[in-house]
């Protein structure tokens, strides 16, 4: 497993304390996830964000106008930074040199055990 580097404190009062490891399942959500999302066939995009993605998410991005689907696609592996019982972080360098940051919850009722609730580039 991958370690997790812990750059900034956890909140007090909060369940959400950062792991020293990446939980199983994050990768592989966060990676499904990435594909559906720039997969410009609309049943094959729907299939992998279907698994990947919160309701909410995927109600946002079932319909979108494949032109306005990035063009990029990842280059190197993809990191996990930060990861608590609850939630994680997953970024994604792209093609174009931006860099993709996903933001999952934990769904144990999911096929991962983790889903995608956010989307959008790294600042």
């Amino acid at each position: 497993m991958n370690a997790i580097s812990a750059s900034s404190p956890t909140p007090s009062g909060t369940d959400a304390t950062l792991r020293s490891d990446e939980p199983e399942g994050v990768r592989k959500s966060a990676a499904t996830f990435l594909r559906g999302w720039l997969e410009r066939k609309k049943a094959a995009r729907v299939e992998l964000l279907q698994v990947s993605a919160t309701d909410s998410l995927l109600d946002q991005l079932v319909d979108v106008d494949p032109a306005k689907i990035p063009k990029a696609k990842p280059k190197g592996d993809l990191v996990v930074p930060e990861a608590s019982d609850y939630a994680a972080v997953a970024d994604q360098k792209m093609s174009d040199g931006t860099t993709v940051r996903m933001e999952l919850v934990y769904e144990p009722a999911s096929r991962y055990g983790w889903l995608v609730d956010t989307v959008g580039p790294l600042e």
